[in-house]
């Protein structure tokens, strides 16, 4: 045999020297023989040592891997698959469908080549799958090839699929359309590998790889064909109703993947409602959702957008959804309360929140009633086309006592935005006010301790109240003051709770005192004030009087003497008292103990010595302190005297003067003896007295 079987291709940096030589005269390491009909084929497998393969892995990422085959990857006389560089940044080959590469030199002007050989006839698949060593994703940029057989074609699959297919044989570097991709895998197929050869492939390794999946199924870069299976058709739904949908921004690479700006969709009624986290770490995943809520009828295609660092820098892929036209009408869901927030309330202007189920139009303040009041919806505003602001003001709503709510109109004409009318109807949700304006009624003051306007001398007043209500919304409770004032007006500031009731205060001074109260219920309406007062504090006591009449000492034939003194007086501000006054003691042979009106006493006595003293009292009831004690001798007898001649005087005689004695069987007062209280009495008419005290 001669022809193709007894060609041996030799590569030695040459595109191919065809040697004719005899089949069974060359050095064969492994003979096959197969048959198909009638038809044989010799594989030869020449054993020649031209050097080692030389793969050259450069920098992670940016910068390409190269596997030149410059020396043998360890295929010795063939395999099913060998690898190049490291576990972590290396390539993997394996063939398949029955054949085998091995190692040879030559190729494409380098010192080596992978050389697929088939050990089939016209198999129906035979394939070389190219992948990365730690099964992560990559680039591919190229692969030199010489392919004599037809039908055969490269493929690149994952995030960026490419397809490379000619017809007949070919021979030189081949490269995806528009440049490099980002491929999770490479396969290379023939009709009938049968001594062809594969070089140079070259990749980038360590790349962040983005790749977006929807329902679990992946969805390419540029995708343009939305489906249901991966999510990327999301239905169809009413105008005014949004659907979405998510999808899976997955790292299939071996280096961090970034989202470098906002993801972004194109399309009517489209937005992205959810973006994706950034970064994302190799193997992870992050979510990014996509809504539809169309305002019209009719299909909608949209594109979206993800800028980020991979070699799939700007990864897009349409969406598609419908929408479709409405023919449920809209429904009212709530009457809520908005300002004030709760209930109840004394507040003059009131608003609600209305909201409908879906956008609504021809929305006025004539759609809505008020109940419980004259007050009317004076005001609307929207912060969306189903959410609406009512404010209800006016009539008689600043005195209303009772329930406020919003209600639907009678004539009404709100609809949705295909035109279904909205139906008449309480929400269910329908919050409502109570107003309450009317004030409290205030407690009773009242004080256990003192008398009002009555004067006292005890400065700490009790207070006791009692008796407030409320018929709106209770009673909170109580604003108390107390001070010398007759007026005041409350500050609206709650100070004590409703349960108080009472306690006592201290007069600080002298004069008039005065308690206040006001009460307040639990929306804040104020009553004016309720006023306990005066309370008429005086504490010190009156002056001790003075001036005492008959001076201490002295005597009185008189048993009804008149005891006399001067008026005291008061600085406490109650005034000495008009009547019981004084108080005045008397002791001795008869005892006195009285109050009199006036400064003077006139008791009825009898004779002796007394002792008496006075006190004054104020109209608070202060005494002043005692007055020292005085004493008063009544004697009502007059003295016997017993008048002789003096001792060795001769009687008769003629000498002068004549001396008598007067003997007093009591003592007397000296000052009221005297020599006018002396007569001549016998023959003796005429002469000079002289009165002299001589024990």
């Amino acid at each position: 045999m001669v022809g193709r079987c007894a060609m041996v291709h030799w590569r030695f940096g040459i595109r191919m020297l065809p040697v004719a030589m005899p089949c069974k005269e060359a050095r064969m390491e492994s003979l096959d023989v197969l048959r198909k009909g009638a038809r044989s084929r010799w594989v030869i497998r020449m054993a020649i040592a031209l050097g080692l393969l030389i793969a050259l892995p450069l920098a992670a990422g940016a910068a390409p891997y190269i596997d030149t085959f410059n020396s043998d990857p360890g295929l010795g006389v063939g395999a099913t698959s060998f690898s190049t560089g490291t576990s972590a940044t290396g390539m993997s080959y394996s063939i398949s469908g029955g054949d085998f590469v091995w190692w040879s030199y030559g190729g494409d002007g380098n010192s080596g080549t992978i050389d697929i050989m088939s050990t089939l006839f016209d198999p129906a698949t035979e394939k070389v799958t190219i992948q990365s060593r730690d099964g992560k994703a990559f680039v591919f940029t190229s692969v030199w090839v010489d392919i004599v057989g037809d039908g055969w074609s490269i493929k690149g699959y994952g995030p960026e699929p490419f397809t490379i297919s000619a017809g007949t044989g070919s021979s030189g570097t081949e490269s995806p359309t528009g440049g490099a991709k980002l491929v999770t895998k490479v396969e290379i197929t023939s009709s009938d590998f049968d001594l062809d050869y594969l070089d140079t492939v070259t990749v980038e390794l360590d790349v962040a790889g983005a790749a977006i999946y929807g329902n679990g199924n992946l969805i390419v870069n540029g995708d343009s064909s939305p489906s249901a299976t991966d999510g990327t058709s999301l239905g169809t739904t009413p105008a005014g109703t949004p659907i979405s949908q998510d999808f899976d921004l997955r790292n299939l690479g071996d280096a961090t993947l970034t989202v470098d700006s906002t993801v972004t969709i194109s399309g009517a009624g489209f937005s992205i409602t959810q973006q994706p986290a950034s970064p994302i770490a190799v193997g992870s995943e992050s979510t990014l959702t996509v809504q539809f809520n169309p305002s019209t009828a009719g299909v909608v295609t949209g594109t979206v957008t993800i800028d980020n660092n991979s070699a799939a820098d700007d990864y897009t892929f349409n969406v598609t959804a419908e929408g479709i036209g409405d023919f449920i009408p809209p429904q009212l869901t709530k009457f809520e309360r908005l300002d004030p927030a709760t209930s109840p309330t004394n507040a003059d202007t009131l608003e609600f929140r209305a909201t409908f189920n879906e956008d609504v139009q021809y929305v006025s303040i004539d759609d809505f009633v008020v109940s419980g009041t004259t007050a009317t919806v004076v005001a609307l505003a929207t912060t969306s086309p189903d959410v609406y602001t009512l404010r209800v003001s006016g009539g008689d709503l600043a005195g209303y006592d009772g329930t406020v709510g919003i209600d639907l109109a009678g004539g009404q004409n709100i609809a949705d935005l295909w035109d279904n009318a909205l139906p008449s109807g309480e929400p269910p949700t329908d919050e409502t006010y109570l107003l309450d304006n009317s004030a409290p009624t205030d407690p009773t003051p009242t004080s256990p301790s003192h008398t009002v306007s009555v004067w006292d001398n005890d400065n700490t007043i009790d207070i006791a109240v009692a008796g407030a209500s409320d018929a709106g919304t209770g009673v909170d409770g109580f604003e108390i003051q107390w001070d010398q004032s007759a007026t005041w007006t409350p500050t609206g500031t709650k100070e004590q709770e409703e349960s108080w009731a009472g306690a006592t205060f201290t007069a600080t001074s002298n004069g008039d005192w005065y308690f206040h109260i006001a009460t307040v219920d639990n929306v804040g309406n104020w009553t004016s004030t309720q006023h306990l007062g005066p309370f008429q504090i005086d504490t010190p006591p009156p002056s001790v009087p003075t001036g005492l009449d008959p001076a201490s000492g002295s005597y009185t034939a008189d048993t009804s003497p008149i005891l006399s003194w001067g008026a005291s007086t008061d600085t406490g501000g109650s005034g000495i008292r008009t009547t019981d006054a004084y108080r005045i003691v008397v002791t001795g042979p008869v005892n006195r103990d009285t109050y009199v009106s006036d400064t003077d006493y006139n008791p009825t006595l009898s004779e002796g010595t007394f002792i008496w003293k006075v006190y004054a009292r104020d109209n608070a009831g202060n005494t002043s302190a005692y007055t020292a004690d005085y004493t008063l001798t009544i004697d009502a007898t007059r003295p016997d005297v017993t008048v002789n001649q003096s001792g060795g005087q001769a009687d008769p005689t003629t000498a002068s003067p004549v001396v008598f004695t007067a003997v007093f069987d009591e003592p007397i007062n000296d000052a009221t003896f005297t020599d006018a209280d002396v007569t001549i009495g016998g023959t003796a008419t005429t002469g000079a007295v002289t009165v002299t005290e001589i024990a």
